[in-house]
């Protein structure tokens, strides 16, 4: 375990030296590497994702599935809470701590969002997020991690701290963590894919749609956590955590007041002239 955090420190170091620094006018200085590790992780999601995400579907039914989403949600709690208090964000805090009791209790451990039919819907949180929260590179380079998707180096480097609040690292024997954490993947990849799918469908350039979204959903989110969490929800269709998997949308309704930095998903689609040149999406 050592040595894999060793290497990643040496891999991200090696990065941050050669990325150059991001501005809200320029938020992909790596770009060049970036749509490499996207291409490569479409043909990965083609080659192995979808085929097990298939199966996974014909075997589980949709009921089950959806108790497997809730009861993975209900566990990541704990780290949401965490980074709330992190935050010093109190509306959040008694919100999650509201979702974790009601879900684990009547829940049955958060197989059944028991939480969200009484108006505590889930929300996004990460250790990276906390981070941005106190002004922490907030323009921190967009940055594509290979298999997982899409990120940024500030939230890339806050994946050990997110390890470490992720209760399922402390399951012992430390074996027992690969078959938790691979249904986990394949559950949020059976979420997904078909957000990924809709953002990249029919744009012109998927790369450039994909980077834009991500980066105006979690600009939104941040918003959210800087107003303490006042700034309305919208309508969430599930959520997943910030592990990077696929893309994190809370909400595709929801738009700001002023102009983003980055078109709207639905402008993407519908200017025929938008080239590789960013213009500003925030999971």
């Amino acid at each position: 375990m050592r040595i894999r955090f060793i290497s990643f420190g040496i891999i991200i170091a090696t990065v941050l030296l050669l990325s150059g620094c991001a501005t809200q006018q320029n938020p992909d200085p790596l770009e060049g590497y970036n749509r490499v590790a996207f291409q490569f992780n479409m043909d990965f999601n083609k080659t192995f994702v979808e085929p097990a995400v298939s199966g996974y579907k014909y075997v589980v039914p949709s009921e089950a599935r959806t108790g497997v989403r809730n009861f993975f949600n209900n566990i990541f709690t704990v780290p949401d809470i965490a980074n709330d208090v992190l935050q010093l964000n109190w509306r959040y805090t008694l919100r999650d701590v509201g979702r974790l009791v009601l879900n684990t209790t009547l829940g049955l451990f958060g197989v059944i969002d028991v939480a969200s039919k009484v108006g505590l819907e889930p929300h996004t949180q990460s250790f990276g997020l906390t981070l941005a929260r106190w002004g922490i590179w907030p323009d921190s380079p967009y940055f594509i991690i290979p298999v997982l998707g899409p990120s940024t180096l500030r939230d890339t480097l806050s994946l050990v701290p997110d390890y470490f609040m992720n209760p399922v690292s402390y399951v012992r024997p430390t074996w027992h963590q690969y078959p938790i954490a691979g249904l986990y993947m394949l559950q949020l990849a059976t979420d997904t894919l078909p957000k990924l799918d809709f953002i990249t469908q029919d744009a012109i350039d998927p790369y450039i749609a994909m980077r834009n979204a991500y980066l105006q959903n979690r600009k939104l989110i941040l918003q959210r956590i800087m107003n303490d969490g006042q700034i309305p929800l919208g309508n969430i269709e599930g959520e997943e955590q910030n592990i990077h998997g696929a893309l994190n949308v809370d909400s595709v309704d929801i738009t700001p007041k002023t102009q983003p930095a980055y078109p709207s998903v639905e402008n993407i689609k519908k200017n025929t002239n938008h080239t590789a040149t960013p213009t500003r999406l925030d999971l």
